[in-house]
Formats: structure tokens, sequence, C-alpha cells
């Protein structure tokens, strides 16, 4: 039974805050359970202090001095026992609550990192961060049930119990009071549910839309609209700042009533005891213990409110986060899928291949076949539109061949998983990703190699030549999206990385596109040393890219037209001769 509550369903992290929370106690569960018994021993130690405290002021009325010892030791024992078993509960409780923030923001991370490009295109990064983000508050949340609600629940119910004990009219009146008080405090936080959803719904679309005008600000100096982004983004924060003050209003009118009914109920209690004890219906010992349940069911009721009111506001934040990331995987591994393991040079076949976007009418790719040996080197070429890189999207698994299959090494890379296919596989793509650290981990991106590996890699794509005067060299750090390296210098490292991760298979998309033409030399040089060993499939646009490869594939409208070598291309003068010739025979 416990297994369920705390294991993810398929591997698919739940969309409940608290669910989603106890997920992540998952690796920690005899913590979760140390943790949680030793404060319900403590809650329960605590809340039988009344009882003593009873017993010790009816022998003081009646002077019995062995009794008010006993019952003041009594007293004393039990706040002793409870503060000890308190601390041990804090240690305990302070190393889960580390782990289950540190869990959920991993599960968040790793979830969101299998969505498709769809999703990433789909949604602002600053969104997606936001939401990312938001999770770290899961442990809070969590802890609110276990140090708050659960104490408070126990005192109120022990308190209830104990005031029905002294006389059960008295107990009963106060219950009646205090259920009205709690059903008045429970109404006004459904409504203060809905302000916080709403508020934490435009939080999130003001952050995204925020990062995307700090992601771009050179496009708004470029053109000069800085101040018309101003103005959209101070529209945004006054629509955020009208939401959170509806919130706090709210907030603040259930906070003064709680005030307002514990005034009244203490000053009524504290008139009514006092003439019950002076016509003698109560004793001193009574009159003690229920004006301190009182106190104590207050304060309890009061924490209980207060806590569902700020539950309702992290668990809208985090359960807005989560109905952002946590969604159906567009296209998910299928459940039997198994791992691509490539133990010789790989042949890679594209059979009857079709495939549109988006179930559109219009097919990038129309009923293509293809066959490329193993080592072979392609070229790809063709006009813009033409499915060249949507090629290689469906050879990356980026989206599924729903039409046709694509085989690599006659092994069907729909039965293979994303990542055992992509780890074979390295990518030079037109526009290099970097991330704002330095050029070392944008090489290595987080993967062990040797000074020496990294130097071979390093002298084979000529980044050598630009980092040796950049001020920290592999150490400089790059700057948002790479903005401190150039077009050709980013390609470079893009180089580099294939160079470095050395997979069967090397697709470059316009890999020397923004080299000008003496690095391309470089360039050519080391990819035809890099092909010696590889499978490899080039798209270029300029045809001086693909002097090296064994053939060369024309691609329009989907579909092949032409194949052949580059001489074999330029006899048939069809759309290969006229690209060429455009080219001025391809020395630019």
């Amino acid at each position: 039974m416990f297994k369920k509550i705390f294991a993810q369903a398929n591997n698919i992290p739940s969309t409940n805050p608290i669910k989603f929370a106890l997920e992540a106690c998952r690796f920690k569960k005899k913590l979760f359970f140390k943790s949680l018994g030793l404060l319900i021993i403590c809650v329960i130690t605590a809340n039988l202090v009344p009882l003593a405290t009873k017993g010790f002021f009816d022998n003081v009325e009646l002077l019995k001095f062995d009794q008010i010892y006993f019952y003041a030791i009594l007293g004393f024992g039990l706040t002793f026992l409870a503060e000890i078993l308190d601390y041990f509960y804090g240690i305990y409780a302070t190393i889960l609550y580390g782990h289950i923030g540190q869990q959920a923001r991993t599960d968040a991370i790793e979830y969101t990192n299998k969505h498709s490009d769809d999703y990433f295109s789909s949604n602002q990064s600053g969104l997606i961060s936001s939401a990312i983000m938001s999770t770290r508050n899961i442990s809070g949340l969590l802890f609110m049930h276990i140090e708050e609600t659960m104490p408070s629940l126990l005192t109120l119910i022990i308190s209830a119990i104990l005031t029905l004990t002294v006389d059960l009219k008295i107990g009963l009146i106060i219950i009646l009071f205090e259920s009205v008080v709690a059903y008045c405090a429970l109404k006004k936080t459904k409504t203060i549910g809905r302000l916080v959803k709403r508020h934490q719904e435009i939080k999130h679309m003001s952050w995204g839309f925020i990062g995307d005008v700090v992601a771009n600000v050179k496009l708004s100096k470029i053109f000069n609209i800085g101040r018309l982004h101003l103005q959209k983004v101070f529209k945004v924060i006054i629509k955020h700042t009208r939401s959170a003050e509806s919130m706090w209003l709210a907030k603040e009118k259930l906070i003064i009533f709680l005030d307002f009914s514990d005034v009244v109920s203490r000053l009524v209690a504290a008139v009514a005891l006092s003439y019950l004890y002076w016509i003698g219906f109560i004793s001193l010992g009574d009159f003690t213990m229920i004006f301190f349940l009182l106190g104590k069911i207050e304060t309890s009721l009061q924490n209980l409110v207060n806590m569902i009111e700020r539950y309702q506001t992290t668990r809208q934040e985090i359960a807005v986060a989560l109905e952002k990331i946590i969604i159906p995987i567009t296209h998910p591994d299928s459940l039997n899928a198994k791992k691509l393991k490539l133990k010789k040079l790989p042949s890679i076949e594209f059979k009857n291949l079709s495939f549109n976007y988006n179930k559109g009418t219009s097919k990038q790719i129309k009923k293509l076949s293809l066959q490329i040996q193993p080592g072979e080197k392609i070229g790809i070429v063709g006009a813009s539109g033409a499915g060249k890189s949507t090629l290689f999207k469906l050879i990356l698994k980026q989206y599924p061949a729903p039409d046709g299959t694509i085989f690599i090494n006659q092994k069907d890379l729909a039965e293979h998983t994303k990542d055992s296919v992509r780890a074979n596989i390295a990518v030079v793509s037109q526009d290099t990703l970097v991330f704002n650290r330095t050029l070392e981990q944008n090489l290595t991106l987080g993967k062990k190699y040797t000074k020496a590996q990294i130097q071979k890699a390093l002298k084979g794509s000529h980044c050598d030549q630009f980092i040796k005067d950049l001020p920290d060299g592999l150490q400089t750090k790059v700057g948002e999206r790479g903005v401190k390296l150039s077009g050709g210098q980013k390609q470079r490292v893009g180089i580099a990385r294939a160079l470095l991760k050395n997979s069967p298979i090397v697709l470059l998309d316009e890999a020397t596109s923004a080299l000008d033409s003496k690095s391309e030399k470089y360039i050519q040089d080391s990819l035809q040393k890099l092909a010696k060993n590889h499978t490899m499939l080039v798209i270029a646009h300029r045809l001086s890219t693909l002097n090296f490869m064994d053939r060369i594939v024309v691609m329009d409208k989907g579909k092949i037209k032409e194949i052949g070598t580059h001489q074999e291309l330029l006899a048939q003068k069809g759309i290969y001769y006229k690209l060429w010739q455009h080219q001025c025979g391809g020395c630019i």
C-alpha cells in the first residue's frame, strides 16, 4: 500500500502537488515515517499537559501537597518529553525537507527534458523556467500538513474530548461556537483559493513575457522599440499587481475575522466561567483546564485556517506550475523500446518515408527511399523547404515517422529509445547552441574527456586559433546564447563537440555556413579526417562543402529528384547543374 503512495504512475510525476511531494520522498520512505511517528507522539504528549494542570489546581484548592507535587512533576515531565521528541523530529525533518525540494526539482526537470521540440517551441522558456522553480516550495507544502494540519487537528480533537470530560454542556457549547467560526473561515478560504489560482496564472504569464523581452533586448535596441516593449511590460506588471491586491485584500479580511472571533470567545468564556466557579458549578481546576483548552482550541483553529489559506496559495502556485510541465509527452518511446547498440560502422536506410508536421495536408517528405552504405558520405542539397532538415529531425527521433521506416544497420529506429539513437549520432547545426558557461563546459557538455582529447578536437576544428586570443582561454565565459563569440566561432565549437563525441553517425546541417573562405578550407580538412570512420550526411547550400561526398542527393518538395556523384549530376544538367551554375561553379 505504502509503495503506491510514494511511487510514480508509469514513471510520470503526479500533477497533484501533495502526491508530487510524496513521490519526491520515494527514496527516503524510512526517514518520512520516522519523522511522522516522532511528531505524532510529540503532539499527543504535549496535549496531555492540561490533565496535569487540572489535577494540580484541584489539589491546590484542597491543599493536598503530595498530589500537588505529583501533578507538577507529571506536567513538567510531559512538557520535557514533548520538547525532546520535538528536537529529534526537527533533525529528521530538516534532512527530509531538503531532500524533497531537491528531488522535486530533479523530477520536474527530468520530465521536462522528455518533451518534444513542439513543447519548447510552443512555450516561452521563461514560463517553463518559472514553473520548474516554483516546485521548490513543494517541501513547505507537504510540511504544512505534517507540522501544522496534523498537530492542529489532533489538538482540536484531544482538547474537545477533554472539554467534554469536564462538563458535557460546556463542551458542546464551545464545540458548536468554534464549528461556526471554522465554517465561516473555510468559506473565505475558498474565495482566496480562486483568487490565488488566478494570481499564479497571471504571475507565470508575466514572468514568461518579461523573460522573453529580456532575452531579446538586442532586437529591441536594433529596431528602437524599447519604449514600446516597456509600455507592454508596464501593462503586464499592472495586471499582476491588481491580481495580487485582490488576493491580499481577501486574506486580510480573513485575518480580521479570526482575530475578532478569538477576542469574543475568550471574553465570553472568562465571564461565563467566572460566574460558574462563583456559584460552585465548577472547580478551580475545571476553570483553569477549560480556559486553557479554549485557548488551545482557538489557537489550533486559527493555525488550521491560516494553514489552509497558505496551503491554497502554495498549492495553487505549484499546481499551475505542474500543469505547465506534467502534460502528456507527444512523442514518447514505446513501452518495449530497446537501446540501440552499434558494433560496426552503420548503414542507414529510408524506406517509403513520408512525413508532415501537425497532421497538415502538405507533406514535407513524400515516399522517400534511400540506402546509405556503412561509412558512405552523402551530401543533401535543395531549395529551402525541400525537406532536408526534416530528414535529420526524423533520424534524431525528434518526430516519429508514422509512414515508412528508418533503419540503422537493419534495426528499425521506431523500436529503439530516443536517447540510445542520439547517443550514436553527432550533430553540427547551422545555429550552434551554447550555454552561458565557460568555453570548456560548452565543448564537453558535462562529459569527461582527457586534456589530450580536448586539445585534439580544438586543433581539428581550428578552435585553438581564436581561443589563444581569449582573456581566460578555455575558462572564458561565452555569455548568454554565446554573444561573446562570432557566428563562425560558435560553429567551430559545434564541430569540436562532434569530434569529441566521435559517434559512428555524423549529421552536418550547414556546418560551414558562417565560416569565411580560409576557415572553411581548414574545416573541410578536419571534416574529411572525421569522415574516414563515420557514416556522414551533410546538408549544404554552399556546394563547395560537398567536394568529398561519395554521392549527392538532390531534394525538391520532399522527394529525391536526382542522385549521383558531383560529376554525374553536372552531366545530367538538372537541378544540381543549375544550382552549381548559380554559384559560379561552386567557387563562392
